[in-house]
């Protein structure tokens, strides 16, 4: 569209319709309805109580750019959800998004489904040698550096788990600083502190710093200064002096580094070798296989659809393995959508996170219903 006033050529954000939930969740009563900026939010019990609804509008350049606007609101409201019942809830799933913008006729159509039964297979394996070296080094190591190492594997583990890049960096800088005693010792370093630098002053710390992990990150990215980046991010994180949404694309950058220094570090103590790293991936997934069908929507105008919402419903059938990892299945499809409008099948995608399922989708069928 043309900004009349000016002559330049601005691009237009389409308006966008999110729908998600959260099941078990607390008991609302009442709708909660938020305006912001970007959208509208409407968080509401369901009909049986057992979990909430949750409805976005939201304007945006792309539906995906839409959808993660919506987890992120929707996922930081029940933070303090869970404050106020004192309970612990899980992430919200996304259910369906697609275009409502008013005035034009043909828009993306993204619905997601979380009850595919299928197996999964695990892309990731073990050499038998590394057990025998984790096995012997359990055994053998100093009881000090056995403790350390405990406790790292113990928060590499909860990072992994983690489902948001901050409680990874986290989780994972913990796991790192539980082996400074060692690096300082692998490294050769002496025991260094800070010293106040006020001359009236010269006190000096209580606890050595952390001259092993500085000196392990600067051995592995010798021209970069991750170091510094990452102390300043620690800190932000744990002592609130800058917003969380602020620092977030920090900790999406900055997640990956410290987490391989963390395992080559962790490669050093049980003396492990020829380890490739690779970023962990999450093998307990508290969501099961989800499936995802994308479609464009033809028709009439689709801010009719905000109201007289589509859906398409998905039947698995003649499911069977035919290799490692391959499932074989017709995917029967239903899509519901009011009079005047049409439906073309562009992706499905079948997939969770830290497991390889693949679909042979050849012989995918949709039959369309209009209401």
């Amino acid at each position: 569209m043309k900004n009349q006033s000016s002559g330049e050529t601005t691009l237009r954000k389409n308006l966008f319709k999110i729908a998600l939930k959260v099941s078990p969740g607390v008991v609302l009563g009442e709708k909660v309805e938020f305006q912001t900026p970007s959208g509208e939010y409407v968080f509401r019990d369901n009909d049986d109580k057992s979990g909430i609804e949750i409805t976005c509008i939201i304007s945006s350049n792309k539906l995906d750019d839409a959808i993660e606007a919506a987890e992120s609101f929707s996922d930081g409201f029940l933070s303090y959800l869970s404050y106020l019942s004192k309970t612990s809830m899980g992430r919200p799933h996304v259910i369906k998004g697609y275009d409502i913008t008013p005035n034009i006729t043909s828009g993306e159509y993204i619905q997601f489904y979380y009850d595919w039964e299928l197996p999964s297979y695990s892309p990731c394996s073990v050499r038998k040698y590394d057990v025998d070296k984790i096995i012997f080094a359990l055994r053998n190591l100093p009881k000090d550096v056995f403790h350390s190492a405990k406790r790292a594997i113990h928060w590499y583990r909860e990072a992994v788990h983690s489902t948001t890049h901050l409680d990874k960096f986290i989780s994972f800088y913990i796991a790192f600083e539980s082996l400074n005693p060692f690096l300082r010792d692998y490294y050769g370093l002496d025991f260094e502190y800070h010293i106040c630098k006020n001359p009236d002053c010269e006190h000096k710390s209580d606890f050595p710093t952390l001259n092993g992990m500085r000196t392990h990150i600067k051995n592995q990215f010798p021209d970069s200064n991750y170091w510094r980046r990452i102390r300043i991010l620690r800190n932000d994180i744990t002592h609130g002096k800058v917003a969380l949404d602020e620092i977030l694309d920090e900790a999406i950058e900055l997640r990956p580094i410290i987490e391989e220094c963390l395992v080559k570090a962790l490669d050093l103590v049980f003396k492990i070798e020829g380890h490739e790293f690779r970023e962990g991936i999450s093998l307990t997934s508290e969501r099961p296989v989800s499936g995802n069908i994308r479609i464009r929507i033809l028709g009439g105008d689709l801010a009719k659809l905000k109201e007289e919402e589509p859906d398409i419903s998905i039947e698995l059938i003649n499911k069977k393995r035919t290799g490692r990892g391959v499932i074989e299945s017709d995917i029967l499809a239903v899509g519901r959508i009011a009079s005047g409008y049409d439906m073309d099948l562009k992706l499905v995608n079948c997939k969770r996170e830290g497991f390889l399922v693949e679909m042979d989708l050849k012989r995918f069928r949709l039959n369309i219903e209009h209401q």
